[in-house]
C-alpha cells in the first residue's frame, strides 16, 4: 500500500491522470496478454494452452506460420524453444517446397508437449544478488 501511494504522489506531482477503469490493484492473480500473473510469477493462461494442444498437424507453409504465431507468446517458458521448433523452421525455407517429415512433425508434438507442461516464470528475489547480463550492445 506505501508504493502505490508513493506512485499516486508521483502522478499528482507531475500532473499525470490516470483512468482507473484500466487498472486492478489488490489482486491475488489476474489474467493479462494470455498470462496468468500471480504474486508466485507468471505462467500461460489454461485456455491458450488448450487452444494450442488442439491445433492439428500443420499441412502447408501457411499453417505453420500460423502455428508459429500462436505459440510465439510463450517462448520464454520453453527451455531451449528454438532448438525444439527448428525441424519445423527448416519446412519454411523460401526456396524449398512443403515436405512434412517425421522430425518436423516429432518436434510439433514436442513443442506442443513443453507447452502443456511449462513451469511458472518466478518472479526474481530482489533479497539475492544477481548479475545481469545485456547481450548485443
Amino acid at each position: 500500500m506505501e508504493l502505490l501511494k508513493e506512485i499516486f504522489e508521483k502522478c499528482r506531482a507531475f500532473s499525470i491522470s490516470l483512468n482507473t477503469k484500466k487498472y486492478i490493484f489488490i489482486v491475488k492473480e489476474d489474467k493479462f496478454l494470455g498470462h496468468v500473473v500471480s504474486k508466485q510469477g507468471m505462467s500461460i493462461k489454461p485456455e491458450g494452452v488448450l487452444a494450442i494442444r488442439n491445433i492439428p498437424l500443420p499441412s502447408n507453409k501457411k499453417a505453420i506460420q500460423s502455428f508459429f504465431d500462436h505459440i510465439d507468446f510463450v517462448r520464454n517458458f520453453i527451455y531451449e524453444f528454438s532448438q525444439i521448433i527448428k525441424c519445423i523452421s527448416y519446412t519454411l525455407k523460401k526456396d524449398m517446397a512443403f515436405l512434412w517429415t517425421m522430425k518436423a512433425r516429432k518436434s510439433f508434438n514436442n513443442i506442443k508437449e513443453a507447452i502443456v507442461i511449462a513451469p511458472m516464470l518466478k518472479n526474481p528475489d530482489f533479497t539475492k544478488n544477481f548479475i545481469l547480463c545485456i547481450i548485443g550492445s
